[in-house]
């Protein structure tokens, strides 16, 4: 709410919003009076923004006095350096998983052109799956033996699969609809070829996840595909299923169906859809970090203190597993499987 020409008034609402009154004053140097708790911030960034004001340019912090309701918030505009903004956070990593450990491995931070070219760094720019090539590469240089890389659709690129090639690597990954194989002689769509299958042919099948012991139904169908540049892969479609009350077993209403591409052609279709369900490891292990090891609080203004703290968080999970398997976690609970469960049996054991 403007009062006056440089004077700005945001009034305490509701226990919700914050807990205090804000005020912005831009008389030469633009100031910030009482920021409020830290959680509640974004609500008064939007606000500023409302108003036409840039938060990341405000130079002067006051609070009226020492209370978190008033103080709080008062980090997000901290830096060591003049005129930066707190970096987003966008990491490209390779996760380790096997029967009995699995950890964050090698990653590097992706930046966008946009936020480089505003710091004169476009010249650094690099796209996603070309960082994703340099982490194959350096986890082969480093000595890595991966009997097989699971991969999200949006990193199943000719590129990315030709550097596998040379290493020989096994590999399941998503295949997005739009790709295009060919199959019988015929050129076609992953679509197109899905749509082609007829629906007898689909066959009921039980896949158990390897991490997490869970079984579920789906229908699956297989097709052996040509790829340009690539080679010749198996296509696994896959159509999640249901129980109903009587038993049966149908095929789940709106259930999207997926393409599992494969360039084993010794797996059974079963086994390629099981193998990869343990790409979910990834996400899984993202949540433990921010909700464990507090990855999400990652708020460096300079890039090389974002790369530290990003270590220093994967480097706490590799540790919380070498614990467990060094026995030391056991006399406080014997059934360690989760990081938060290893988190507290060590701040126990300390």
């Amino acid at each position: 709410m403007k009062l006056l020409s440089s004077l700005y008034y945001y009034p305490w609402r509701s226990y919700s919003e914050n807990n205090c009154n804000s005020y912005f004053l831009d008389i030469g140097v633009k100031t910030l009076i009482d920021v409020g708790h830290r959680r509640f911030l974004p609500l008064l960034l939007n606000r500023l923004k409302e108003d036409g004001i840039d938060p990341s340019f405000t130079k002067l912090i006051f609070a009226t006095h020492m209370h978190p309701d008033h103080f709080e918030g008062v980090d997000y505009f901290y830096s060591t350096r003049d005129d930066k903004s707190i970096l987003g956070l966008s990491i490209i990593s390779i996760h380790y998983w096997d029967t009995k450990k699995e950890f964050p491995g090698i990653f590097d931070i992706y930046r966008r052109k946009r936020e480089l070219e505003k710091r004169g760094l476009e010249a650094n720019y690099k796209a996603k799956n070309d960082i994703a090539r340099e982490l194959i590469a350096s986890a082969y240089q480093l000595g890595c033996n991966s009997k097989l890389w699971l991969m999200d659709a949006f990193f199943f690129t000719k590129d990315n699969i030709k550097l596998l090639q040379q290493y020989s690597a096994s590999y399941i990954s998503r295949l997005k609809t739009t790709w295009k194989v060919t199959h019988a002689h015929k050129k076609i769509s992953v679509s197109e070829l899905f749509n082609s299958i007829p629906a007898e042919e689909f066959e009921l099948i039980y896949a158990k996840n390897p991490k997490t012991k869970e079984i579920k139904p789906f229908y699956i169908a297989v097709r052996n595909v040509y790829i340009k540049g690539l080679g010749n892969h198996n296509v696994v479609f896959t159509k999640e299923a249901k129980k109903l009350p009587n038993g049966s077993i149908i095929v789940k209403e709106n259930a999207r169906w997926r393409a599992l591409v494969t360039n084993k052609p010794d797996l059974l279709a079963k086994n390629v859809l099981e193998y990869y369900m343990i790409r979910w490891a990834i996400e899984t292990g993202y949540r433990d970090e921010n909700q464990n090891l507090e990855l999400h609080k990652c708020m460096w203004r300079n890039i090389e203190g974002q790369y530290c703290y990003i270590a220093l968080v994967f480097m706490a999970y590799m540790f919380l597993y070498w614990t467990k398997f060094k026995g030391d976690l056991k006399r406080y609970n014997e059934n360690l499987k989760t990081i938060g469960q290893m988190k507290t049996a060590f701040l126990n054991y300390c």
